[in-house]
């Protein structure tokens, strides 16, 4: 079983960001970190049909639709890192809005500037 150190690393090198609820558990349950770990390259990291950065917008969308401050704005600068455009991530939060409503579209949109450059933030949106 890996250490508490090496398994906050070893997410931070596969994702680029750890969650404070992800360094709690590895210290407190690191077994269950490891288990959470595999299924993320299981589901998460490889692909079958789908690409990464396809995949990143779908967490994008659901994260925005689950109202999760922390997470949007993770998983967008994520999803920024990956290469995706601001134009294609808003159009994913578009996509989300439809089934989950204005708070998704609002608080999505929100945590997109929040990431975005300061200048490129009011030209781009």
């Amino acid at each position: 079983m890996k250490n508490e150190h090496d398994l906050v690393e070893e997410i931070r090198q596969k994702r680029g960001y750890v969650y404070p609820w992800q360094e709690y558990l590895a210290r407190e349950d690191p077994t269950f970190v490891e288990a959470y770990e595999r299924m993320w390259d299981t589901i998460g990291a490889r692909s079958v049909v789908l690409d990464e950065k396809t995949k990143q917008l779908i967490l994008i969308a659901v994260v925005c639709s689950r109202l999760d401050d922390v997470a949007m704005r993770t998983q967008i600068a994520r999803g920024l890192r990956l290469g995706l455009t601001p134009t294609e991530i808003y159009e994913a939060i578009e996509v989300a809005f439809l089934p989950s409503g204005a708070l998704t579209l609002v608080h999505g949109i929100k945590a997109l500037v929040d990431q975005l450059p300061t200048e490129e933030s009011s030209a781009s949106l």
